[in-house]
């Protein structure tokens, strides 16, 4: 196998959960402006301030007040099983748009939320409540069949009905085998950040104008859900030809489901495709609802403000924001997620103290996982290594975490004697900003680790610094550093992060046994088997402590009852953003609660 060099860049940094919560962009543009919010700014407005302190006087009031009579918030409802109301607008909130980006050459969700809608991808993920998170289940979009003649081989079949937007320079051609080589061609090459998906590729040749074949150097267990993630967009040669050779600045022009016309920091408007391709099972077109509007609001409260006003039709919520919907707002839709996105604190583990799995394992005894969880996230959170597992059996239970997380103090300082560290030692902790939470919790840690000896400094930075020092190939932080992970598959994160020669290898992780593990689980095509060799990896992840993930976490989605069909795949298809092709929109209720 090659090395895995999988490049995971600014927009790993937050799955479409955490995004459209924070709702700043994690563009990796060095000339785009990070938006600031109010949970991740240093300095928020006045305005903000006093949005926020009036939140949680409403939360104080609504949790102290009698709700006895109000309803419980209802379960979010999916599509019904007979056909969909198709129409209407949905307004939502997310990063804002980004321009002078190829989509093969960035990762962020400026750019893939919101221009990158207009691009198709030659499979997808299957949406529904009961594809929640646990798993990537394929499904067609641009290829609407496959075989698997031999281990490293598959023959794609293109649907007929798939066209380029009728726009120049593709003016709704049909979608060939042609673009899809070279589209295939171009994510795998040196030039792009998305190589790693195809880091397996020998070879991909036309068949027929609606076939073509796929040939690996050695067998890839997750290469469909690798091809169906949402980076992997298939590009028109005339249109890269028509942009000089790439498309920094357009045109844009796809085969997706949405015509996009965006404002940079203003709002992005997604129309529907008169000739989208996908259709349900009752012959209806996907995307159910006629546009989308992604409106700019920097700020996390001036965010709630709109979706209580009705001005936007989602929102996440924090744990204030919920007592006052629960309180006041009965008739919205609430629905319970869980994320495979995680916090992680890295380690330098090339150098002294924590090249010693001693000292790495003395950090994590001495830090209480649960209480974090329970105190700063309001009991939302549970215990994983943030990486979907390719089904439900290979991840290690909750009562394994547990056992191993249990805060252990007069461990800790065991582990520390026995590294020859009996007196502790200083080290710095660099933490990205990304919200009052972000430091609040490591502000914990840092407490945490003083019981045991560890003289913690705090070295608090923003986005860019996070992505170019800690975020990167092997990181150059100093010490420890802490921030935020996406949603991939385990196979991508154990290469990426883990691997050797992996491309966001920040710990400097260097492990031939790791490394073996590794490629074994990578071409293992057996279900069962490979299910074993992801529970081995995540115990010796745990023995040698190469990062440590504090939590994973759980979200409030709020829905004003007239958005219908709300459901995930695994990681909320982060980066795809194709779970809002499935919403519809009840006009009756629509009607009614807007009067």
């Amino acid at each position: 196998m090659k090395p895995y060099k999988l490049i995971l860049a600014a927009s790993i940094l937050l799955i479409s959960m955490l995004v459209v919560a924070c709702g700043g962009s994690d563009d990796d543009s060095s000339s785009s402006s990070t938006a600031a919010t109010s949970s991740t700014s240093a300095a928020s407005s006045s305005s903000s301030t006093t949005a926020e302190t009036e939140t949680k006087a409403e939360a104080k009031e609504a949790a102290s007040s009698d709700t006895s009579t109000a309803a419980a918030a209802p379960s979010s409802a999916a599509a019904s099983s007979g056909k969909v109301k198709e129409g209407g607008i949905y307004r939502f909130q997310t990063t804002s748009p980004r321009i002078g980006q190829d989509p093969i050459n960035t990762t962020g969700t400026g750019y893939f939320y919101n221009w990158g809608q207009g691009l198709s991808t030659l499979l997808r993920y299957k949406i529904g409540q009961e594809y929640a998170v646990e798993a990537y289940v394929v499904s067609p979009d641009l290829v609407n069949k496959w075989e698997q003649p031999a281990p490293n081989e598959y023959v794609m079949h293109i649907d007929p009905a798939a066209k380029w937007h009728n726009v120049a320079p593709t003016f709704g051609r049909a979608f060939t085998a042609d673009d899809a080589v070279f589209s295939i061609n171009r994510l795998a090459s040196q030039d792009s950040r998305h190589s790693g998906y195809w880091m397996d590729l020998k070879s991909v040749e036309k068949i027929t104008d609606l076939s073509f074949k796929v040939t690996l150097t050695a067998p890839a267990a997750d290469f469909l859900a690798l091809t169906a993630f949402g980076f992997n967009k298939m590009m028109a040669s005339d249109a890269v030809e028509m942009g000089g050779g790439n498309l920094q600045d357009g045109p844009q022009v796809g085969t997706g489901e949405w015509l996009v016309d965006c404002e940079v920091d203003v709002q992005c408007i997604y129309k529907k495709n008169p000739t989208a391709h996908l259709k349900n099972e009752h012959g209806q077109t996907i995307p159910y609802i006629d546009e989308m509007r992604n409106v700019i609001i920097p700020d996390v409260q001036a965010r709630f403000a709109a979706f209580r006003s009705q001005l936007i039709d989602a929102h996440t919520l924090t744990p204030e924001q919920k007592m006052v919907v629960d309180a006041k707002y009965p008739q919205v839709d609430i629905l319970n997620a869980k994320s495979y996105s995680g916090r992680m604190i890295h380690f330098r583990t090339d150098q002294p103290p924590f090249d010693s799995v001693l000292v790495r394992r003395a950090v994590s005894k001495a830090i209480d996982r649960q209480l974090i969880i329970d105190v700063l996230n309001d009991g939302k959170g549970f215990f994983s290594y943030s990486m979907v597992q390719p089904n439900e059996n290979a991840y290690l239970s909750q009562e394994r975490f547990a056992k191993e997380y249990i805060r252990d103090v007069a461990q800790c300082k065991s582990l520390l004697t026995e590294a020859g560290y009996p007196d502790g030692f200083e080290t710095k902790i660099w933490v990205a900003n990304y919200s009052e939470n972000y430091v609040a919790t490591i502000e914990l840690v840092q407490q945490q680790l003083k019981e045991c000896g560890i003289e913690v400094e705090l070295f608090i930075h923003d986005r860019a610094v996070y992505l170019a020092s800690v975020f990167t190939r092997h990181g150059t932080f100093e010490g420890m550093a802490y921030g935020p992970q996406g949603t991939f598959t385990a196979d991508a994160w154990l290469n990426a992060y883990y691997h050797s020669d992996g491309g966001r290898n920040s710990s400097h992780v260097n492990d031939p046994k790791l490394d073996a593990m590794i490629v074994e689980q990578h071409q293992e095509l057996d279900p069962e088997a490979r299910t074993g060799q992801m529970l081995a990896i995540q115990e010796y992840l745990l023995e040698m402590n190469y990062q440590l993930v504090i939590m994973g976490s759980k979200y409030d989605y709020a829905y004003w009852p007239w958005i219908q069909g709300q459901a995930f795949s695994a990681g909320s298809d982060y980066p795809g953003g194709r779970i809002y092709q499935y919403f519809w929109i009840d006009t009756d209720k629509e009607a009614e609660f807007r009067r």
